[in-house]
């Protein structure tokens, strides 16, 4: 076993040869006297340091670790042609290269063999050893042991006199997490999530070819802690043996868990190569704390009934173009689905009057089926701008010019969250773009098939004006009222993200929904339906959480009534003009479903903030 407080292992159970099946006849020589093999495993440098042979283990922070050998070891040794075995330690306890013997076997001269380390029993007459990254853990800070199980190598060597001299390679990495927390803080579980990428759980590594394959990947890569807490001066160590996977384009959240607290933090990925050791500072802030991101002032100041003006329908978004000129999008129409909405908002944020056209592109295309949710405006320069339209149907934003007719221009989508990539009917509603920031944003109204371990986490992602992928944050929606069996029974029930509004310093609101109809008689329809608003603000620019920060705008819920129905499914949200005394408006519209038999109408709601 590997010595020192990096590599001593003494939980690993190693085979022993004993339960071996002897190699070919080719490999069998009863009357030779076996020499055994000379194996050497080199230091493991910190990414950028150059390693130094040490006599025993240490880290040294300008070089980085180093490996030695202790009695129990065991490395398998395979051949192509002729079988594979076990070899265990015969001698250089304590030092970085040692002789192992393979029990009465021997090899044959100019055959070249594989070796690999630990010993596996289930990689016998096989060239894919298996690779296990997945449960790992630490029980101390500082831990180096318990992580390191995860420390595969790999070598090969041709035969001489009954002789090999294998140097062994690193088959995965190291990653040294110095977190940073209130000395006395228990910490019971580190998780890394990527940004985009996935991390592999278990892989097999062709010792003949040299190649690593994925065989099963996770958005999370957990280290379970048991008795580590952060000592005096504020700093946990936590230690990883990471896949050999580039990370290098991508961000990670490290989310720290201490009981029901989460702290969390963003990190620069890396190209985690083989035989090299990474070094994280990591400073995550206490996701409980309020970050201070709303305004001083919020009120409701407008809301109307403009069902007689625009007639029932299914507006599923809205953004402001300038003036009294809206574009909204109804789902249920052809093309983009774009329809134009002149609103006077007064100078107290109150609604005047409404009224509503169709353009031609909507009107005359035969493209039907889309299911478009959200719609940008995007002024033009200096031309009269365009529109970008979000279809749920393919997970695709299209741009259409002001007649309401494609250009042909798309952005382009990353591959975790195409069509096949969400839950049905929960891809992208929301998007806003925002001129000031030339950004546009987007995020899925539930969260990605691969993130349903996580329930309501989801992952708002921007765009540039070149329309291509600008960065990626994660967001976590809050806990829904109703659980699984009664969404299930509902007649109608909806929970998600349906609206982004973007903001010029680079803030962004998002509106959280719930929406909840029983499955009743008509009592319990108009005395039990709810709708439930949260507009959350968060800084995606300046936030150095994993997962983003909120503060609350403002909530409000809406209910069937017999003599006001008010009762409205808000899914439709933009910033609007600025008032004469400086306030903000965010104008918000709902989905009526064409008014749901009288449920609900349609609405114009306008909230101002300064």
């Amino acid at each position: 076993m590997k010595k020192g407080a990096l590599w001593m292992l003494p939980i690993l159970a190693f085979v022993s040869c004993q339960e071996l099946e002897p190699l070919t006849e080719n490999e069998l020589q009863e009357e030779s006297v076996v020499k055994g093999v000379h194996m050497t495993v080199p230091e493991i440098p910190f990414d950028g340091g150059v390693a130094q042979t040490k006599s025993a283990m240490t880290v040294n922070e300008a070089t980085g670790l180093s490996f030695v050998w202790s009695e129990g070891d065991a490395t398998g040794v395979y051949s192509t042609s002729s079988g594979f075995a076990c070899f265990d330690l015969a001698s250089g306890d304590g030092m970085a290269d040692a002789t192992f013997d393979g029990g009465g076997f021997t090899l044959t001269d100019g055959s070249t063999y594989y070796a690999f380390y630990p010993y596996e029993l289930s990689a016998k007459d096989k060239t894919a050893i298996p690779l296990v990254y997945s449960g790992q853990s630490v029980s101390a800070d500082n831990d180096m042991v318990s992580p390191m199980t995860k420390d595969y190598l790999w070598a090969s060597a041709v035969s001489d006199a009954g002789n090999a001299t294998f140097s062994f390679a690193h088959i995965g990495s190291f990653l040294r997490m110095k977190i940073s927390l209130p000395e006395g803080t228990a910490i019971d579980k580190v998780e890394l999530v990527p940004m985009y990428g996935e991390v592999p759980q278990t892989m097999t590594f062709d010792i003949t070819s040299q190649t690593p394959t994925v065989s099963t990947a996770s958005p999370v890569m957990t280290v379970s802690t048991t008795g580590v807490t952060v000592p005096e001066g504020g700093k946990a160590t936590v230690w990883a043996a990471m896949p050999p996977q580039d990370f290098s384009a991508d961000q990670f959240a490290v989310q720290v868990t201490s009981g029901t607290d989460v702290f969390s933090a963003r990190a620069a990925g890396k190209a985690f190569t083989p035989g090299k050791a990474y070094r994280w500072e990591i400073e995550p802030v206490d996701m409980t704390e309020d970050p201070g991101y709303g305004f001083a002032t919020v009120a409701e100041t407008g809301l109307s009934n403009v069902t007689a003006s625009v007639e029932a329908g299914e507006y599923s978004g809205i953004t402001y173009m300038g003036g009294t000129q809206y574009a909204v999008v109804h789902d249920k129409l052809n093309g983009g689905g774009i329809v134009f909405y002149d609103i006077t908002i007064n100078d107290n944020g109150t609604v005047g009057a409404v009224s509503k056209s169709v353009p031609k592109g909507t009107s005359e295309s035969a493209v039907t089926g889309r299911d478009n949710e959200g719609i940008a405006f995007v002024p033009g320069s200096p031309g009269p701008g365009t529109l970008f339209v979000s279809a749920e149907a393919d997970q695709s934003i299209w741009e259409y010019n002001l007649t309401g007719w494609p250009t042909e221009r798309s952005l382009t989508i990353p591959a975790d969250m195409a069509v096949d990539k969400i839950s049905s009917n929960k891809g992208f509603e929301a998007l806003t773009y925002n001129a000031t920031t030339e950004l546009f944003w987007t995020t899925t109204e539930s969260e990605l098939t691969k993130d349903a371990a996580t329930p309501g986490l989801l992952r708002l992602q921007s765009f540039g004006t070149d329309l291509k992928v600008s960065g990626r944050y994660l967001y976590q929606m809050d806990s829904p009222t109703k659980n699984a069996a009664e969404a299930a029974a509902a007649k109608s029930y909806v929970f998600g993200v349906p609206a982004l509004a973007a903001l010029d310093d680079g803030r962004i609101i998002v509106l959280e929904r719930e929406v909840y109809v029983p499955n009743g008689d008509y009592s319990d329809l108009y005395n039990n339906s709810f709708t439930r608003t949260n507009l959350y603000v968060v800084n995606a620019g300046s936030d150095s959480s994993g997962i983003l920060r909120k503060t609350l705008l403002t909530s409000f819920t809406t209910k069937p009534s017999l003599f006001t129905p008010t009762f409205a499914n808000y899914e439709g949200m933009c910033v609007g003009p600025t008032l004469p005394d400086g306030s903000k408006t965010l104008v918000l519209i709902p989905d009526t479903q064409n008014g749901s038999g009288g449920l609900t109408q349609e609405y114009v709601k306008v909230i101002t903030f300064k």
